[in-house]
């Protein structure tokens, strides 16, 4: 019920707030929590099979550039959703165990790329089972990644000259 919640959220001081995460489908909460969110406020972001449209995610996330650790789980978004961020670290699962559409690859390859200054990129789940595996290309774009320090990823479909470009990986600490 909105009424409630509005009378709830009344006396939240949200200025402080430094991490967010929202899970399950419910984006009238995610909506409301949103817009009474100072700007700038989170450095952390945790979505969790939101059901947001990627307009709706876009302004929220031009009103919070200040996160630098951002978790996606069960949902992809464009790669210009996140161009007003400057992240750190981006930690994206995919909620089916089969290979991705090439769609899906293309998506991730660019999400990716759209961020440059990455020092943890991770494409595993939390058992260490791969939702999300690398091919040639993407493992291409991560190499590009010049700061990058963890790298959490299943190099299973990549072929031997995919896997030779981990040489431009000079910053690595964990893989």
């Amino acid at each position: 019920n909105i009424k409630a919640l509005e009378v709830a959220a009344g006396n939240l001081k949200l200025q402080n707030l430094h991490t967010f995460e929202t899970s399950g489908g419910n984006s009238l909460v995610f909506d409301f929590l949103a817009a009474k969110l100072p700007e700038n406020c989170l450095k952390t972001l945790k979505i969790n099979n939101l059901s947001n449209s990627d307009a709706q995610l876009n302004n929220f996330l031009k009103k919070q550039t200040a996160i630098r650790n951002f978790d996606l789980t069960g949902y992809l978004m464009s790669a210009e959703s996140l161009t007003a961020l400057k992240l750190d670290s981006l930690r994206i699962i995919l909620n089916h165990k089969n290979d991705q559409t090439e769609a899906e690859r293309e998506l991730l390859t660019s999400l990716i790329k759209s961020q440059p200054d990455l020092i943890t990129l991770d494409l595993l789940n939390d058992m260490d089972y791969a939702f999300c595996f690398v091919d040639d290309k993407m493992f291409a774009e991560i190499c590009a990644l010049k700061k990058l320090e963890k790298l959490f990823i299943s190099i299973d479909e990549m072929t031997a000259e995919g896997i030779q470009k981990i040489s431009n990986l000079t910053s690595l600490k964990e893989f």
